[in-house]
């Protein structure tokens, strides 16, 4: 079961984002200014050391999927909070729901 949205959240003003791109930055106009996107933030603030020794540990091919996987969920998530910000629509009660959507995992019925 998900939790209720706690009303700070719900109270968050509703805004349309325009998205610009400033050499590889996504940003983002908002009613306090402009804002780099969370991708940016986080491809700009770490090491890649300990990434690619962990594709080297896996395995390109076992890397690349468990890196779809993660891409794929980190968008879902990603248009989930968007949606509610945008319009107040709450996003699906289970991570597990998102992962069986997922084109590359086979179907379970």
């Amino acid at each position: 079961m998900t939790p209720p949205v706690p009303d700070r959240i719900r109270a968050l003003p509703k805004y349309e984002p325009v998205r610009s791109h400033d050499g590889d930055e996504r940003m983002y106009s908002t009613p306090v200014g402009p804002c780099p996107s969370v991708t940016t933030i986080l491809s700009g603030s770490r090491d890649q050391s300990g990434l690619q020794a962990w594709r080297e540990s896996v395995g390109e091919a076992r890397a690349d999927f468990i890196s779809s996987l993660a891409c794929y969920r980190g968008n879902r998530h990603h248009e989930a909070v968007e949606r509610f910000l945008l319009d107040g629509t709450e996003p699906l009660s289970t991570e597990h729901a998102l992962l069986e959507e997922h084109p590359l995992l086979p179907r379970h019925h």
